[in-house]
Formats: structure tokens, C-alpha cells, sequence
């Protein structure tokens, strides 16, 4: 609270000195003011990005103090937000060849390095300025593991970010940082040997113990996830998050009544969101509880109405039901909340398919490959939906585009055996069945997925391995 009325102290006695500054200059004083009063009045007109009146105050402290250091790199800032970058690092350079002790050059050049996405450069840059004087390293071995993080260089990253956690262990957003580059390098091993040691030296890290079980979580652990949980809410109750991911946790373990009490804590320590009600819904479906799920989706609807999800989950229920209108009115009602969500499409489709409206499932399908042609699935579907309208040429196309994608897609091939089988290319179905039965014995059932009717065709059985 004290550090909050200090900031707002300093905040009002800011603007004071820049309504005093604006004044001396609409009644045409001298404008003088103190070195650090003019960098505070400058940096004030940056934040706020008014970049004419930063110029404009530069101009008016340089009369004054014309040799300052601090000025000059005033100006390099601002001649690097006017976007005359290479012109602003001539000026730092010819700084840095008179004040080589001053690290607040390298400090600048390296964020200007750093918006030209020249990040090797920024580093050193900020390398440099860690070997001087009175730094706060802390800061600046932040500030290289970001740059390493736009290279992609995660581990780099990590190694800095546990340079600035050695200086200050409590740093949560340090913590959080190396946990999304674990993440990004997809090394959760890595992460779970992290945490586990900071928490040898740091045992009641709440967040420690947290980002422990998102790593399990994403390890799909979810024994180890839900204990890391537990251990959050031992060291702080009211960490509402560990309670929403350890249902998330037991929802992965197939306990969906314990994950639907879990998520329910939540609503102790913060207000119920549209997401944990969907969750909640999410649980009552996977048991088989439709009315239920149907009812805790609406309640996620009903505080965030375009919530597309909650209305897909809708659809799915009373598809589950074979309440296929209700199912299809529901679905339409996502689209028209996300009308570039590629699942409602799909779900669409397949709504469309169970009611024989292959056009309608034709064009859902075609929707859905528009928005997210890397997925092997769509072709099959869509391949299956054109053999069955009579497009039989279009359906060919289709199941060859597939292929050159995932040329090795079991669910791609024998939807290929199917169809050359039923176009009459028998020939090159059997020897198409014969490659792919022999590497993948156990997905010949996509045959009867693209046509059932195979299933009783006696010259068809009798060609099967």
C-alpha cells in the first residue's frame, strides 16, 4: 500500500513538472530546469510517445547543457523511434569511443540492435554493459535471455534466466519465463530437473511447485501433476489456478467427479468465468451426462455469449443424444459466433453427413480444408463425401492430395483402396491393399470407414489378407 501511494506521489509531482515545463513555454519564459528534471520531462513525452514534444524538450535542454551525456543519448533514442536507427548507433559509437566506462551506451545500443532484429549484436551489447560498474545484472541477464528466446535458442535462454534467479530467487516472472522456454524447446524433462531442484532449495514456492505441475501436465503425468498441485494449495489456498489445473489433471486421469468438485473450489477464491463452467460441462459429457453437460455450458454461455466452444458443446451433446436438428442448430449458432473455427466446421460436416446431406457435408468439409489443410483427417472425410454424392473424379483429387501431403497416412491409404476398388480399378486396389496390410495391419478397418458395405461384399472379402 506504502508503494503504492509512493508511486502515485511521484506520478502527480511528474506530470507537475511537465505542466510547469508547458507553461514556461506557452508564455514564453525561459525554460530552465535541472539536467535530471529535463530527462524526466523527455522520458515522460516518450512513454506517452509523443515524439515532437521529447524532440522539442531535447532541443531546449541542449542549449543548457550542451556537452551531457545523458542528453546525447536522449537523442539516439529518439532518433531510433524516427526510425534512423544506423544514425542513432553512429552516435552511440562516437560516445562509447569518449566514455568506454559508460554502460548506459551499451544498454542503448543493444535495445536498438535488438529492434533491428540483429540479436547477436544486442547481446554482446548487453554482455558489455554487464561488466561495468553498479548494473542491475539481474535486469540485463533478463534482457539476454530474450534476445536468445528471438533467436530460438532456449537453452541459451535458460541459462541466463538461472543467472537472474540466482540473484533473486523470489523473481516470479523468472520462473515463468523458464518454464515457456522449456516449453518452447520441448525438453519437459529438463523443466520437471529444474524445478525439482529449486525446490530442494526453495521447498515452499507455491510457484515453483506450479509451473512443476504444468510441466507434468504437459508431460501428461497426471498423477505427478495433481500431487504438484496439491502441494500449491498447501502453501497458498487461494491459488485459484492450482485448483482449475489439477481438475484439468483429474480429468486426464478419467475422474471426472473429482475434477468437477476441483473446479468448483475454484469459485472460493475468484468469480466463476465462462471456461471452468465449460470445463465442468466437458466432465458431465465425458460421463455420459448430456442434460448436465448441456446445463453448465449454457451457464459458461450465458456469461460469455460468443463463447463458440460452449455452443460446440452443446451440439455435441444432443448429437451424442441423436437429437441431430438440435445438434446441427447448435453448431450453426458457433459459426456464427467464429465463423473461422475449423471444428465447428468439421462438426458441421459430420452432422451434415449423419443426416445423408452430402452437399452440405461437401461444403463443411471444404470449409474446414480451407482453414486447416495440415490435418490428414479432412481429406479422408471429405474423399468419402464426394465418392458418395457421385463426384467421383473430385473424390480421386482429393484422396491424391492427401497423399502427397502424408504419403505414409494409414487412414489416407485405405480410403484410396476403397475407392479405386469401388471405381472399378481393382487391380490396383488388391496391390494397393497388399503394400499397405503389410505395414499397417491393424488400420485395414478405414476401408469399411469410407464404404460399410464392404463389409458384406463377398468378392471383396474374399481379396482381404
Amino acid at each position: 500500500m506504502q508503494e503504492h501511494l509512493h508511486n502515485m506521489e511521484e506520478d502527480n509531482e511528474l506530470k507537475e513538472l511537465v505542466s510547469r515545463y508547458e507553461a514556461a513555454l506557452s508564455e514564453g519564459a525561459p525554460v530552465f530546469f535541472d539536467l535530471d528534471e529535463f530527462i524526466d520531462i523527455i522520458d515522460y513525452y516518450l512513454d506517452f510517445g509523443l515524439l515532437q514534444k521529447a524532440r522539442n524538450a531535447l532541443h531546449h535542454a541542449s542549449r543548457i547543457y550542451q556537452s551531457s551525456s545523458e542528453l546525447n543519448l536522449k537523442r539516439a533514442q529518439i532518433l531510433a523511434l524516427q526510425n534512423k536507427r544506423e544514425k542513432a548507433l553512429e552516435l552511440l559509437s562516437q560516445m562509447e569511443a569518449a566514455e568506454p566506462e559508460n554502460t548506459d551506451i551499451n544498454l542503448t545500443k543493444a535495445h536498438i540492435y535488438s529492434d533491428m532484429q540483429q540479436f547477436d549484436k544486442s547481446i554482446a551489447e548487453y554482455i558489455k554493459a554487464s561488466e561495468g560498474e553498479d548494473q542491475d545484472l539481474e535486469d540485463i541477464f533478463i534482457n539476454i535471455a530474450f534476445e536468445y528466446e528471438n533467436k530460438g535458442d532456449y537453452l541459451s535462454a535458460v541459462q541466463y534466466l538461472r543467472k537472474a534467479l540466482a540473484l533473486n530467487p523470489d523473481n516470479e516472472s523468472v520462473i515463468f519465463e523458464i518454464s515457456h522456454c522449456f516449453e518452447q524447446n520441448g525438453t519437459p524433462a529438463d523443466a520437471v530437473a529444474f524445478f525439482q531442484e529449486y525446490l530442494d532449495r526453495n521447498p515452499y514456492s507455491a510457484l515453483a511447485w506450479f509451473n512443476l505441475g504444468v510441466t507434468y501436465s504437459q508431460m501428461e503425468a497426471w498423477e505427478e501433476a495433481v500431487s504438484a498441485y496439491d502441494f500449491v494449495a498447501a502453501i497458498d489456498e487461494k491459488f485459484a489456478s492450482a485448483y482449475f489445473n489439477k481438475a484439468n489433471a483429474l480429468g486426464g486421469l478419467g475422474l471426472y467427479e473429482q475434477a468437477i468438485e476441483t473446479y468448483k473450489e475454484t469459485f472460493l477464491y475468484e468469480e466463476p468465468d465462462a471456461v471452468t463452467w465449460y470445463y465442468i460441462g466437458e466432465c458431465y459429457e465425458k460421463m455420459g451426462q448430456f442434460r448436465e453437460a448441456i446445463d453448465h455450458y449454457h451457464k459458461a454461455i450465458r456469461l460469455n455469449e460468443v463463447y463458440a466452444d460452449a455452443w460446440m458443446g452443446v451440439s455435441s451433446c444432443y448429437q451424442q443424444m441423436e437429437n441431430l436438428p438440435l445438434a446441427a442448430k447448435y453448431i450453426r449458432i458457433a459459426i456464427e459466433k467464429d465463423t473461422d473455427n475449423p471444428e465447428a466446421w468439421y462438426m458441421l460436416g459430420d452432422i451434415c453427413r449423419l443426416e445423408d446431406d452430402f452437399r452440405k457435408a461437401i461444403e463443411s468439409y471444404q470449409r474446414v480444408l480451407e482453414l486447416d489443410p495440415e490435418r490428414p483427417d479432412i481429406y479422408a472425410d471429405l474423399c468419402t463425401m464426394l465418392f458418395r454424392d457421385g463426384s467421383v473424379s473430385e473424390a480421386q483429387d482429393t484422396i491424391r492430395t492427401g497423399l502427397a501431403l502424408y504419403p505414409d497416412n494409414p487412414q489416407l491409404l485405405y480410403h484410396q483402396i476403397g475407392l479405386n476398388y469401388l471405381s472399378g480399378h481393382i487391380k490396383e486396389a488388391l496391390r494397393l491393399l497388399a503394400e499397405s496390410y503389410e505395414k499397417y495391419p491393424a488400420d485395414m478397418h478405414y476401408i469399411f470407414d469410407f464404404e460399410p458395405s464392404l463389409r458384406q461384399d463377398p468378392v471383396f472379402l474374399k481379396y482381404l489378407p
